[in-house]
């Protein structure tokens, strides 16, 4: 992932508004997922519709993924450069730290291969792992 979270928006011909500017910086900086009620309460300097639809630009553009990591709330992970404007590869081992309840992509991971039945199509699926992440050790 670039360093400079404003380079990756200018790089894929991304307006740079201040709301999207302090998104990717959130992102960048916490490496956790996050939910919309976490974003909007550290983005709170912008209203709750701007934040919301640069969650949804964000998504469709492929710089986040929503992932759902079995607590019943949706959360929002940077994604990796290679899905920057392409297909989402979400899926993808999440890591959820019992202690303090952060979900964590580990996208280096291997994942296994998931056989369904002949009839079935498999779009995506969910991996999540639980124990205690490194900061919580």
């Amino acid at each position: 992932m670039a360093t400079n979270t404003i380079s990756i928006l200018e790089e894929h011909g991304i307006r740079s508004t201040p709301c999207r500017k302090d998104m990717m910086n959130y992102f960048a900086k916490y490496k956790h997922a996050v939910s919309f009620p976490e974003l909007e309460k550290a983005l709170s300097k912008h209203d709750r519709t701007s934040v919301y639809r640069n969650i949804v630009f964000f998504e469709e553009q492929g710089f986040i993924h929503k992932l759902n990591d079995a607590s019943g709330i949706v959360k929002y992970a940077l994604c990796k450069e290679s899905c920057f404007g392409h297909k989402h590869e979400d899926n993808h081992i999440h890591f959820t730290c019992f202690r303090c309840d952060h979900t964590f992509c580990l996208n280096d991971k291997h994942t296994p291969k998931i056989k369904v039945p002949k009839k079935f199509n498999l779009e995506s699926y969910t991996i999540v792992a639980k124990g205690i992440c490194d900061a919580c050790k």
